[in-house]
């Protein structure tokens, strides 16, 4: 999803905010993966947010100098929004369920190694055959990836709403288990997640049609400004309560009588004979 061809000052603004960026999400990255609270869940947050960083740094210092050089990295980082949405929905999953990521979670995954796959040809190109695709790309280019741009917002916008829906499960249990509950029903998340979607508008709109101001620098712009807001809504996060095992499985069988419940007989009976019979109270 390239610009139109436009000359190396126009990126310096950009630059400087990608380097910036990168380097509070490295140390942000640090910062969640050492956090004692929440932990399982800001270690997943940790990697995204590193993850992040790296797509940003690479941007930077591909934008600052147009190298050819750089574009074979350029082109790598580029799949990577295949991972921002799938691990979002781990890190919200963690998160609710107090665990953290587990070998079958790489199913989460496989959107990014497909993509990784189907890409791995022009990763493995020549220098040549690299230079080349980096001139056609600064000089406009459009077709340049475009192709994977309709599979990327409907995988990761999906995983998205699927975490948005576990969450507001997860509030609606807990309002119902805990009067302390508005505190910490995930709020933060939901700002997340508006970021997120602000950015995929951002995507769309430069990807369906040309206006001024919103292109490919503005996108990583709004990732930049992203990550600025994770760093302060994960680090003044509360500890969240996770949900009891027992949960899932009371989510799936209906509802039973209360073992207590085969008691009632007797104390009724014992209650009409106080009342009724000779042993009456009164």
């Amino acid at each position: 999803m390239p610009s139109q061809v436009i000359p190396n000052q126009a990126y310096a603004f950009w630059v400087f905010v990608y380097i910036a960026a990168a380097v509070q999400a490295a140390l942000l990255a640090l910062a969640l993966w050492r956090r004692p609270v929440n932990t399982e869940a800001n270690r997943v947050l940790a990697v995204w947010v590193a993850l992040t960083g790296m797509d940003l740094l690479v941007k930077a210092v591909y934008w600052n100098s147009l190298s050819p050089e750089w574009f074979r990295a350029y082109r790598f980082v580029a799949l990577f929004p295949f991972l921002y949405g799938s691990l979002f929905y781990v890190y919200v999953r963690a998160l609710i369920e107090t665990r953290g990521f587990r070998l079958r979670d790489g199913v989460h995954l496989l959107g990014f190694v497909v993509m990784l796959a189907l890409n791995a040809h022009v990763l493995l190109m020549s220098d040549q055959q690299m230079q080349a695709l980096s001139a056609r790309w600064v000089a406009g280019e459009k077709s340049i990836g475009s192709w994977f741009d309709v599979p990327l917002f409907v995988y990761s916008l999906s995983y998205v709403a699927a975490a948005l829906m576990r969450v507001h499960r997860y509030r609606r249990r807990l309002r119902e288990r805990r009067s302390d509950a508005e505190r910490m029903s995930l709020r933060w998340i939901d700002v997340m997640a508006a970021c997120q979607v602000v950015i995929w508008i951002i995507a769309t709109t430069q990807w369906l049609a040309t206006l001024p101001g919103i292109d490919y620098r503005l996108l990583f712009g709004a990732v930049a400004a992203w990550v600025c807001v994770v760093g302060w809504l994960s680090l003044n996060q509360p500890p969240v309560a996770g949900e009891p095992p027992a949960v899932a499985w009371e989510g799936a069988q209906p509802h039973t009588t209360d073992p207590d419940d085969a008691r009632f007989p007797a104390v009724e009976t014992r209650l009409a004979q106080l009342m009724g019979g000779d042993e009456a109270l009164y």
